[in-house]
């Protein structure tokens, strides 16, 4: 929030509309919050985590999304939602529309899927390109998978873990690690 007033009050500086930003400065006196680091596995554990989720015997979809986020390092909620119309294969070119709940920026996201992406997408299709989602619901093939569903995402990969000797007992897909740039 205080990002954002100084932001306007830098507009009216630049517009002529104020002489001075109060708030300039303000931020070495506030106290931020507490960092919270989110669980992750290292570089070092990455390819026995890795094997795991290719191996994992339950739920083809489940495991195909979880191989997806961590070739596609977006959010899973952007993967859960995501339309096979958005996909363009042949220019390898994945967009991801603004009408989407979560753009802030307020323009649409292009993420260029590498070719094991591509071929993890492939392999998706027949399982449930008969339908606009990539990750339908069980019951309701035109709704998004269920949060309970998609919440096997986290427990699958604690499980896969814990098997691997790790001890994380709780993750979010997205933060398994911290060796892929933009928070996986």
């Amino acid at each position: 929030m205080r990002a954002y007033c100084k932001d306007v009050y830098d507009l009216a500086r630049v517009t002529g509309r104020a002489v001075n930003n109060p708030l300039e400065g303000v931020h070495k006196f506030l106290s931020s919050g507490k960092a919270e680091n989110y669980a992750h596995v290292s570089a070092e554990e990455l390819p026995a985590l890795l094997r795991a989720i290719q191996s994992y015997p339950h739920a083809k979809d489940v495991q195909l999304g979880l191989r997806l986020l961590t070739l596609l390092a977006v959010r899973p909620s952007e993967l859960r939602e995501a339309q096979w119309s958005e996909f363009d294969l042949e220019k390898k070119l994945w967009t991801i529309p603004v009408e989407r709940k979560g753009r802030k920026k307020g323009r649409e996201h292009l993420v260029p899927p590498c070719r094991q992406a591509i071929e993890l997408l492939e392999e998706l299709h027949p399982i449930t390109g008969a339908y606009p989602l990539l990750f339908p619901g069980r019951s309701d093939r035109t709704k998004v998978i269920s949060s309970y569903r998609s919440s096997a995402g986290p427990a699958v990969v604690a499980d896969i873990c814990r098997k691997i000797g790790h001890g994380i007992d709780e993750t979010e897909p997205r933060n398994r690690t911290r060796s892929s740039g933009p928070r996986l």
